[in-house]
Parts: C-alpha cells; structure tokens; sequence
C-alpha cells in the first residue's frame, strides 16, 4: 500500500484558503516550522498559492503531511536570492521561465521521505534539468542537475 495518496491536482477542487489552511496543518506538525510568524505564509505560501506552485501532499487517510512550493527563476533573481537571505521575491520573479527553485519543503516528520520519492515522479521535478534550494543548515543554495535523466 502506497503512504502518498495519488490525487490529481486537477481534480480536488479546493480554494486558495483550503490549500493555505493544509499548509498551516503542516507547519503546525513541524517543530521548524510551528514558531513561524504568521506574515511568512503571506510572503512565501500564499504567493506560491497564487501562482499555482504548490503541491500538497495527503496520506491514505486523506490528512495532509506536507507540501512544497515552487519559482522559476532568472539566473539574477538567483543569484539575489542566494546572496540575501532576507530577500522576497516580486510577484513577477515567480515565474520568470528559469532555473526551478524549491521555495519551500515542509512535511510531518518521518514522511520526507515519502513525500520526496512522490514528489520525484511528479512535475515539475521528474521535467526540470535543474533544482536548486537553499539548505536550511548552511543558508547556501544547493543544486541537483538532472540532465542525465532528459538525456
């Protein structure tokens, strides 16, 4: 039995504030996560919302347990971002056609691991030649080139 449940996001017809509301469930099953200020989902959740770059995933007993959000980004937005940590993105920087960039990665601990081989299958992960993040350890952008894979 698969832990993800395989739902199409095309087919749940939730609202921008149910899919907020899933993220809040989240962040509130993450010690990281609980303390966060409230202005973060605005700044980071809500925009990703917005745009349509956020994925949320559900356990088979359609409970939520994590999500990840999303930018395409230009390689000078890039670049700002990994040299500012306080640096927020314009709402146009969301989606400028470019490098693929996890804004955010949250899940109930001890489903990372689930959530990660999903979200591998899934785009826009398994179509991207390259992912990038920040690690939340060290603040440094870390890459994943997947051209090996796109031949």
């Amino acid at each position: 039995m698969e832990f993800i449940k395989k739902i199409s996001n095309e087919k749940i017809n939730t609202s921008d504030y149910e899919k907020l509301g899933f993220a809040v469930a989240c962040m509130l099953m993450n010690r990281n996560y609980s303390l966060y200020h409230i202005k973060t989902l605005q700044q980071w959740t809500q925009k990703a919302i917005s745009h349509n770059q956020f994925k949320v995933f559900f356990n088979n007993t359609n409970h939520p347990i994590g999500y990840m959000t999303w930018a395409f980004l230009r390689e000078d937005t890039l670049s700002r971002l990994s040299q500012d940590p306080l640096f927020l993105l314009h709402d146009s920087e969301w989606d400028e056609g470019g490098t693929l960039c996890i804004m955010d990665f949250c899940c109930k601990p001890g489903s990372a691991i689930y959530c990660i081989n999903d979200l591998k299958k899934l785009p826009p992960i398994n179509t991207a030649k390259k992912v990038v993040w920040r690690s939340r350890k060290t603040g440094k952008i870390l890459c994943k080139d997947n051209t090996r894979m796109h031949g």
